[in-house]
Protein backbone atom coordinates (compact mmCIF):
# COMPACT_ATOMS: atom_id res chain seq x y z
CA UNK A 1 0.00 0.00 0.00
CA UNK A 2 1.86 2.98 -1.30
CA UNK A 3 1.56 6.55 -0.14
CA UNK A 4 1.48 8.02 -3.68
CA UNK A 5 -1.54 8.32 -5.90
CA UNK A 6 -1.71 5.33 -8.21
CA UNK A 7 -3.63 4.70 -11.41
CA UNK A 8 -6.53 3.37 -9.37
CA UNK A 9 -7.12 6.45 -7.27
CA UNK A 10 -5.98 7.70 -3.87
CA UNK A 11 -3.68 5.69 -1.63
CA UNK A 12 -4.54 4.45 1.85
CA UNK A 13 -2.61 7.35 3.40
CA UNK A 14 -4.41 9.94 1.26
CA UNK A 15 -7.77 8.43 2.14
CA UNK A 16 -6.90 8.36 5.86
CA UNK A 17 -5.80 12.02 5.80
CA UNK A 18 -9.01 13.02 3.99
CA UNK A 19 -11.17 11.01 6.41
CA UNK A 20 -9.46 12.60 9.41
CA UNK A 21 -9.89 16.05 7.83
CA UNK A 22 -13.62 15.42 7.38
CA UNK A 23 -14.01 13.86 10.84
CA UNK A 24 -11.36 15.38 13.15
CA UNK A 25 -12.74 13.54 16.20
CA UNK A 26 -11.55 10.28 14.61
CA UNK A 27 -7.86 11.26 14.59
CA UNK A 28 -5.77 9.12 16.92
CA UNK A 29 -8.72 7.01 18.14
CA UNK A 30 -7.91 3.32 18.26
CA UNK A 31 -10.47 1.11 16.58
CA UNK A 32 -12.09 -1.82 18.30
CA UNK A 33 -10.75 -5.09 16.93
CA UNK A 34 -8.06 -3.22 15.05
CA UNK A 35 -4.53 -4.52 14.71
CA UNK A 36 -1.97 -3.35 17.21
CA UNK A 37 -1.36 0.38 16.76
CA UNK A 38 -3.97 0.78 13.99
CA UNK A 39 -6.25 3.79 14.38
CA UNK A 40 -9.96 3.78 13.65
CA UNK A 41 -9.42 5.85 10.49
CA UNK A 42 -6.78 3.41 9.22
CA UNK A 43 -9.08 0.47 9.93
CA UNK A 44 -11.99 2.15 8.11
CA UNK A 45 -9.86 3.05 5.12
CA UNK A 46 -8.43 -0.46 4.97
CA UNK A 47 -11.92 -1.91 5.03
CA UNK A 48 -13.53 0.52 2.54
CA UNK A 49 -10.75 1.12 0.01
CA UNK A 50 -11.32 -2.05 -2.03
CA UNK A 51 -15.07 -1.56 -2.62
CA UNK A 52 -14.61 2.17 -3.22
CA UNK A 53 -11.90 1.55 -5.82
CA UNK A 54 -14.15 -1.00 -7.55
CA UNK A 55 -16.90 1.62 -7.80
CA UNK A 56 -14.36 4.17 -9.05
CA UNK A 57 -13.02 1.86 -11.77
CA UNK A 58 -16.54 0.93 -12.91
CA UNK A 59 -17.57 4.61 -13.10
CA UNK A 60 -14.42 5.45 -15.08
CA UNK A 61 -15.07 2.54 -17.45
CA UNK A 62 -18.68 3.68 -17.98
CA UNK A 63 -17.51 7.23 -18.69
CA UNK A 64 -14.99 5.96 -21.24
CA UNK A 65 -17.63 3.80 -22.95
CA UNK A 66 -19.99 6.76 -23.33
CA UNK A 67 -17.19 8.84 -24.87
CA UNK A 68 -16.16 6.06 -27.25
CA UNK A 69 -19.74 5.56 -28.45
CA UNK A 70 -20.14 9.29 -29.03
CA UNK A 71 -16.91 9.44 -31.06
CA UNK A 72 -18.03 6.42 -33.10
CA UNK A 73 -21.41 8.04 -33.85
CA UNK A 74 -19.69 11.28 -34.84
CA UNK A 75 -17.32 9.47 -37.23
CA UNK A 76 -20.20 7.52 -38.78
CA UNK A 77 -22.20 10.71 -39.27
CA UNK A 78 -19.24 12.46 -40.90
CA UNK A 79 -18.61 9.49 -43.17
CA UNK A 80 -22.27 9.40 -44.24
CA UNK A 81 -22.26 13.13 -45.03
CA UNK A 82 -19.03 12.75 -47.01
CA UNK A 83 -20.52 9.92 -49.06
CA UNK A 84 -23.68 11.96 -49.77
CA UNK A 85 -21.68 15.03 -50.81
CA UNK A 86 -19.39 12.95 -53.04
CA UNK A 87 -22.37 11.28 -54.73
CA UNK A 88 -23.96 14.67 -55.27
CA UNK A 89 -20.73 16.03 -56.75
CA UNK A 90 -20.39 13.06 -59.11
CA UNK A 91 -23.99 13.45 -60.25
CA UNK A 92 -23.58 17.16 -60.99
CA UNK A 93 -20.27 16.62 -62.79
CA UNK A 94 -21.91 13.98 -64.98
CA UNK A 95 -24.73 16.43 -65.71
CA UNK A 96 -22.24 19.19 -66.57
CA UNK A 97 -20.60 16.80 -69.04
CA UNK A 98 -23.83 16.73 -71.07
CA UNK A 99 -23.35 20.31 -72.20
CA UNK A 100 -21.93 20.53 -75.69
CA UNK A 101 -20.23 23.86 -75.14
CA UNK A 102 -16.87 23.36 -73.47
CA UNK A 103 -16.99 26.79 -71.82
CA UNK A 104 -20.36 26.02 -70.23
CA UNK A 105 -19.13 22.68 -68.93
CA UNK A 106 -15.93 24.23 -67.52
CA UNK A 107 -17.93 27.04 -65.91
CA UNK A 108 -20.34 24.56 -64.28
CA UNK A 109 -17.48 22.41 -63.00
CA UNK A 110 -15.79 25.47 -61.46
CA UNK A 111 -19.09 26.43 -59.83
CA UNK A 112 -19.49 22.90 -58.44
CA UNK A 113 -16.00 22.98 -56.97
CA UNK A 114 -16.68 26.36 -55.35
CA UNK A 115 -19.95 25.15 -53.81
CA UNK A 116 -20.02 21.41 -53.17
CA UNK A 117 -16.22 21.12 -53.23
CA UNK A 118 -15.99 23.51 -50.28
CA UNK A 119 -18.58 21.47 -48.36
CA UNK A 120 -16.60 18.29 -49.08
CA UNK A 121 -13.38 19.93 -47.86
CA UNK A 122 -15.10 21.16 -44.68
CA UNK A 123 -16.53 17.72 -44.02
CA UNK A 124 -13.11 16.12 -44.59
CA UNK A 125 -11.64 18.44 -41.96
CA UNK A 126 -14.42 17.56 -39.50
CA UNK A 127 -13.87 13.86 -40.21
CA UNK A 128 -10.11 14.23 -39.68
CA UNK A 129 -10.64 16.12 -36.40
CA UNK A 130 -13.04 13.40 -35.17
CA UNK A 131 -10.42 10.77 -36.01
CA UNK A 132 -7.68 12.64 -34.15
CA UNK A 133 -9.83 12.91 -31.03
CA UNK A 134 -10.40 9.17 -31.02
CA UNK A 135 -6.76 8.13 -31.59
CA UNK A 136 -5.07 6.59 -28.61
CA UNK A 137 -8.19 6.72 -26.48
CA UNK A 138 -9.53 3.26 -27.18
CA UNK A 139 -8.02 1.83 -24.00
CA UNK A 140 -8.21 2.86 -20.39
CA UNK A 141 -5.06 4.26 -18.82
CA UNK A 142 -3.59 2.23 -15.99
Amino acid sequence: QSSGRGPLGPSVVEMRVKLEALYPDMEGVEGSGASAGETLSEALVGHLRGPLLSIFVEARRALFTVGAEERRRQRESCQKQLEELFSQLQLYIKGAGLFEEVEAEVGLRKHLLKTIGVEVADQLLVFHRAGEQGEGKDTLPG
